[in-house]
């Protein structure tokens, strides 16, 4: 269990390492209930047209990866 009162400002969480596959997107964004959803998310083209390099994470994607972030990584200070 962690125990918050150990963490501080300024501590190191991480690193934590995931690769998420471009076959990965779509299905978050159907178990999120967006179906397809915007194309930036699914679809390299649809995202150039965008300004964007490639498909993006959807952001309650990309903010559970930071929680399993800061969950492990408070876990981890709190162990020693």
């Amino acid at each position: 269990m962690t125990n918050f009162d150990q963490i501080n400002i300024g501590d190191t969480l991480g690193p934590l390492e995931l690769f998420v596959s471009k076959d990965q997107l779509p299905r978050v964004r159907q178990t999120d209930g967006h179906g397809r959803g915007a194309g930036r998310f699914t679809d390299d083209e649809a995202a150039k047209k965008e300004g964007l390099p490639g498909m993006i994470l959807p952001g309650n994607m990309s903010l559970g990866l930071l929680s399993k972030l800061v969950t492990d990584g408070s876990a981890r200070a709190t162990r020693g």
